[in-house]
């Protein structure tokens, strides 16, 4: 089985048939990878946490809910990334070179704003 729904039972006696990533034309590889690119560079370009959470008026609670938005995000974008570098999704062994970010780069750009 494979990141993108592969795998799985089958109907009445059939087997399950999987799909590749990369066969799909909304997931191309340069589209992906500008996609997460484009994330970390806007995320890059603020110097307020997106969002904000102002309206939350006690801190420690505002605090928690900015950690777990950052968290789900980054969580998100490392679930893609791996994605594209698993060889099963079929992108292939220069698949990282199309993104100029890794994870951790806006782990640590989100962590900076929060």
């Amino acid at each position: 089985s494979d990141a993108y729904g592969g795998g799985g039972g089958g109907g009445a006696g059939g087997s399950a048939q999987t799909q590749v990533m990369a066969r799909d034309p909304a997931l191309a590889l340069d589209a992906v990878g500008r996609a997460l690119d484009a994330l970390v560079d806007a995320v890059s370009e603020t110097t307020a946490p997106i969002p904000n959470f102002d309206e939350i008026k006690a801190p420690r609670i505002r605090a928690d809910a900015r950690a777990a938005f950052a968290s789900a995000v980054t969580e998100a974008y490392t679930l893609v990334y791996m994605a594209l570098l698993d060889p099963n999704n079929g992108y292939g062994r220069n698949a990282i070179d199309a993104m100029k970010h890794g994870p951790n780069a806006l782990s640590t750009v989100l962590g900076g704003l929060y």
